[in-house]
């Protein structure tokens, strides 16, 4: 068996799917960086939108509330601001 790994045949082969798997590991990484990316890009005011309902249940106080309102409002003014340059 020691002799098989040995032979330039069967390490070639061996590192081929080695290579295989970390091109395969790379891509998945990838994939969920830009998947994280957009969602990280989603808006301003669909965030806003789910930090209101969470306020109306009670998760979030009012002053809490208060300032992430502020904090995405300015976030809301920019994208709309970008978004009215582009269009």
């Amino acid at each position: 068996m020691l002799e098989l790994l040995q032979k330039p045949v069967t390490q070639a082969v061996i590192w081929l799917a080695v290579l295989a798997f970390l091109v395969t590991l790379a891509v998945y990484g990838l994939k969920r960086l830009r998947e994280e990316m957009d969602d990280d890009q989603s808006g301003a005011s669909e965030s806003l939108s789910k930090y209101r309902e969470m306020h109306s249940e009670g998760g979030l106080s009012d002053a809490e509330f208060r300032t992430i309102k502020t904090a995405l409002g300015a976030r809301i003014r920019k994208e709309s601001k970008d978004n009215g340059n582009q269009g």
